[in-house]
């Protein structure tokens, strides 16, 4: 009869998880799902580890000699898995200036969590050194006053 549908009429309906789906590209569209879902996290994983380990070795600063000279370096004494520590900038103190106990930092390679706490702690060693100085430059300059002023008359 008119208007009612016919019964040999099939509609396609999308395969159920019950049905196997053929064909090479789904087979490689599922593949390529699982290796995605597999590598993905695996890379985010690594990358994450990575950045990790280069804020590590790049958050720091420490002294050290730089030949004879004090220097500031930004990074991890002897680098980190490829991350070398950076030179910031050298000082005019000289191993020579310190004292034994004033090299040991030096030696050490004493580190700092900022670069202002490390500035503070050169500028503290270079007012020593140069209070240091100072005070033995007026001894021998009143040692000299004192030996020229000094005459012995004999008569």
């Amino acid at each position: 009869t008119a208007g009612e549908p016919a019964a040999t009429e099939h509609k396609r309906s999308a395969p159920t998880k019950d049905e196997p789906t053929s064909g090479p590209a789904t087979k490689r569209g599922r593949r390529a799902l699982k290796i995605t879902l597999i590598v993905l996290p695996v890379l985010i994983i690594l990358g994450v580890a990575l950045a990790a380990v280069g804020w590590y070795a790049r958050r720091t600063y420490f002294v050290a000699f730089r030949d004879d000279q004090v220097a500031l370096y930004k990074g991890v004494p002897d680098g980190l898995l490829g991350w070398d520590p950076t030179l910031e900038f050298t000082t005019d103190l000289t191993r020579d200036q310190l004292t034994p106990a004033e090299r040991t930092p030096f030696e050490d390679a004493r580190r700092f969590g900022s670069r202002s706490e490390a500035v503070a702690f050169l500028g503290e060693v270079a007012d020593n050194v140069r209070a240091r100085e100072d005070k033995e430059r007026r001894n021998q300059h009143e040692q000299g006053r004192s030996r020229t002023t000094t005459s012995i008359v004999v008569s």
